[in-house]
């Protein structure tokens, strides 16, 4: 398991490395909704998955089987209830943890 940092910071940009794959992460707070969102692009900009909610205690990628051998599994986990829904809060108190393909995804309460 490793932890990737963010920030608070809007729309952020990140250069990823996962293993053996390269991605940019791209995230934004949506209003709407009160949490942070967050596209996963590969290295030369072009989108894989887009939108994804940063809602802590599941696997964010268990819907896209079809990624999950080369992205694995990512989890938000946060130190007090709702902190994920705040947009100062990225980074600090709400925490990604990203799994390599094929590790066991440990989700922490």
């Amino acid at each position: 398991m490793k932890i990737i940092s963010l920030k608070s910071d809007a729309p952020g940009k990140y250069s990823v490395d996962l293993d053996e794959t390269s991605v940019e992460l791209h995230t934004r707070y949506n209003y709407l909704a009160a949490c942070w969102a967050m596209d996963i692009a590969d290295v030369t900009g072009a989108t894989i998955l887009n939108g994804i909610m940063l809602v802590p205690g599941v696997d964010l990628l268990k819907g896209h089987p079809e990624h999950k051998p080369s992205l694995g599994a990512i989890v938000v986990v946060e130190k007090f209830r709702g902190d994920y829904q705040s947009p100062g809060l990225l980074g600090t108190n709400t925490k990604v943890l990203w799994y390599a393909p094929g590790e066991e995804v440990i989700i922490p309460i």
